[in-house]
């Protein structure tokens, strides 16, 4: 329910007999009576916010509004290196590992130095380097690493902070992960959780299991404190009952995660073809509330990232002209998810391609400025919605599939959005905790990939 108010954008949000009131643009949640809630509904004046607040405040991140502006090339650079992987996950969305295209240097050292050039022209204060799937990114390991070089020098040379970060699927050699232990800002790891269920969806190339080795990269990641380290497990209908035992798992077993975060299956790429179905809605809300339960006893963050209280935007992720994307194939995207040019919605998302006889890139400003437009002010259902600034209308690219226009917003999860959202909150105000700002995770990789 929305109220109308001189302060823009107040919800009430009905929890038993209680209400918990919500302005996400002031970061203020508090739990109201029923009698301060007829006094708001009356308009009665109140003329500091704090009071109708009860001064609660839940720290969020700062709602952002545009980071790249309008006729500038995005500067937010995230490469990725392969389309070649030693996994053949059952859901992988990107078909990982059954073409072999590797992101050549020249391709990805002129994506650092145009994005250098552009994060300096934007006046940003923190430049960061992601890396993404298609495939497993450190399986171009010259490219990998001499990146992550590179554009440290250059940041260095323009006296600007910098992080790195990648999703990797941790079947890496001893050597590799010390290295990213070493070398990295935050590592997101793609794990599923206790042997059984890693060994199921995300087997080796060959068919073998992939636990040991994954189990022996989160050792190496655990012991390195220099280097902050996630997990991200991907939510199947066969395993969502389990996620309290997952939960379980990670947190008897690493001592240094502090963040687990799990995502339902995309159904798109080997999971089209494989008996891998999405979990229900109310199976996933039941499962996912459970185990961020046990996740609070011990004080790990268990979340799902398209109901984030930390987040406040008016775009669902960097699809909405944040992202420059660099593929395998040379290609600049907006979304890990279109991975090639031969891919489904290429023409929507892929916006430009790698020049080698310039050195540089041809870049389709239309297109840029069409995807900046994906944001809650053009998103049209979502204005009454609590969670609007989490959401953002849900995947651009899932919108697209689901409904044939990206401008629609994608309703698959909605509810579902909603009530971990309220769950949360709830938790935040009864128990008077506040959310800790974690500056080096704003420019992390989207958390849905992988």
């Amino acid at each position: 329910m929305k109220i109308t108010s001189t302060i823009k954008d107040i919800f009430i949000i009905p929890v038993g007999k209680r209400y918990i009131l919500y302005a996400p643009l002031k970061r203020k949640v508090a739990l109201v009576d029923s009698n301060l809630l007829a006094a708001i509904k009356n308009k009665i004046d109140i003329s500091d916010i704090t009071k109708i607040l009860k001064a609660k405040d839940i720290d969020l991140f700062k709602i952002e509004h545009d980071i790249n502006p309008s006729g500038t090339v995005p500067s937010d650079i995230v490469l990725l290196p392969t389309s070649d992987c030693n996994l053949r996950c059952r859901y992988c969305y990107s078909s990982g590992g059954e073409t072999k295209k590797y992101l050549p240097w020249d391709a990805a050292k002129a994506a650092i130095d145009i994005s250098i050039r552009n994060f300096v022209k934007n006046k940003k204060s923190h430049y960061h380097l992601g890396f993404l799937g298609s495939g497993e990114p450190t399986l171009n390991w010259d490219v990998f690493t001499k990146s992550v070089e590179y554009a440290r020098k250059k940041a260095n040379a323009e006296k600007v902070s910098f992080a790195v970060s990648t999703v990797t699927n941790g079947i890496l050699s001893e050597e590799k992960a010390e290295w990213l232990a070493k070398n990295l800002d935050t590592i997101a790891l793609s794990f599923d959780g206790p042997a059984e269920i890693q060994n199921y969806n995300r087997p080796l190339a060959n068919g073998g299991n992939s636990y040991e080795i994954i189990y022996r990269t989160a050792k190496i990641f655990d012991k390195n404190k220099a280097a902050k380290w996630v997990v991200r497990a991907t939510v199947t209908a066969k395993f969502v009952s389990r996620l309290p035992e997952i939960v379980r798992f990670f947190t008897n077993t690493f001592e240094c995660l502090r963040r687990i975060s799990f995502e339902p299956v995309i159904l798109a790429g080997r999971c089209k073809d494989e008996s891998c179905p999405a979990p229900s809605q109310e199976d996933f809300l039941k499962y996912f509330i459970e185990a961020r339960k046990i996740g609070r006893v011990h004080n790990v963050n268990v979340m799902f990232s398209a109901a984030n209280p930390q987040k406040l935007s008016v775009r669902f992720c960097g699809t909405s002209g944040r992202y420059f994307g660099v593929n395998p194939d040379c290609s600049i995207t907006a979304c890990n998810e279109v991975d090639d040019m031969g891919k489904e919605f290429a023409d929507t998302f892929i916006y430009g391609k790698f020049n080698k006889d310039r050195n540089s890139f041809d870049i389709n400003m239309k297109k840029v400025e069409k995807l900046r437009k994906r944001n809650l002010s053009h998103m049209k259902g979502c204005e009454g919605c609590f969670a609007k600034y989490q959401c953002c209308g849900g995947c651009p690219v899932r919108a697209l599939r689901a409904t044939g226009d990206m401008f629609k917003p994608y309703l698959g999860r909605c509810n579902v959005v909603r009530e971990i959202l309220k769950e949360e909150l709830f938790y935040l105000v009864s128990n008077k905790k506040e959310l800790v700002n974690d500056v080096s995770e704003e420019n992390l990789i989207n958390e849905e990939a992988c």
